[in-house]
C-alpha cells in the first residue's frame, strides 16, 4: 500500500476491490466455476467489516449467500442473507 495515500484514497481502493471481487464472484458462480467463486469468496469474506460503502457491504453479504450452498452450508447461507 502507498504510504502517502489518504484514508479517502484507500477507501477507494478497497472499494473498487470489492466490485471487482463481486464480478468475479458471480461470474464464477454464473458459468459453474466453483473453485474460482470460493477463491473470490474467501477474499470477500476477509474484508467483512471493513468495506465502507453500505451498498458495497450489503451486496458481499448477498453474495457470500449465494456462495454458500455451494460448500453445503445452506444455514449460514440464509443468515448471510
Amino acid at each position: 500500500m502507498d504510504p502517502g495515500a489518504t484514508d479517502a484514497s484507500r477507501r477507494v481502493g478497497r472499494g473498487r476491490a470489492v466490485e471487482l471481487l463481486l464480478l468475479l464472484a458471480v461470474t464464477a458462480a454464473e458459468v459453474g466455476d466453483e473453485e474460482g467463486a470460493l477463491a473470490a469468496f474467501g477474499r470477500l469474506e476477509r474484508l467483512d467489516g471493513h468495506i465502507a460503502d453500505p451498498y458495497l457491504e450489503s451486496a458481499a453479504r448477498l453474495k457470500v449467500s449465494w456462495i454458500w450452498p455451494i460448500v453445503d452450508d445452506f444455514d449460514r447461507a440464509v443468515e448471510a442473507a
